[in-house]
């Protein structure tokens, strides 16, 4: 539960909406914007007006048909650099709290038997993602 004056949601995949949700004693009212494609360059100002945390769930992912001439550098543009502009414009907001949640693919594809994925594994990205 969020508490506070304001906090918003970045939304899925690398077009990207900002979901805020405006909480006042027991109401809260939802304000979506579209921000569209994100990278190093998107202004995250107006979102992050009077906000308390963010939780960033925006990235390029599962591409089935690529378009990109480089896809590598399009992955690190919209899931490197757009995260690291977002995390310095929160804090230069005043933003207390930032989540990042990404999968656990770098881990690799799949476990064998009963073993699961820790944070002590190697990386076997099967992708670039």
């Amino acid at each position: 539960m969020f508490r506070g004056r304001q906090s918003w949601l970045c939304g899925t995949r690398h077009y990207s909406h900002c979901i805020k949700f405006l909480s006042s004693g027991k109401n809260i009212d939802i304000e979506n914007t579209s921000l569209g494609d994100i990278d190093a360059n998107t202004d995250w100002n107006s979102a992050m007006l009077n906000c308390d945390a963010v939780i960033h769930l925006a990235a390029r992912v599962h591409v089935m048909r690529e378009g990109a001439n480089d896809p590598l550098a399009e992955f690190r543009r919209v899931n490197t650099a757009a995260t690291e502009h977002l995390a310095c414009c929160a804090a230069a907001n005043g933003v207390r709290r930032l989540v990042y949640v990404s999968s656990i693919g770098v881990n690799g594809l799949v476990t064998h038997g009963t073993t699961k994925f820790s944070e002590g594994d190697n990386t076997n990205p099967h992708n670039a993602y």
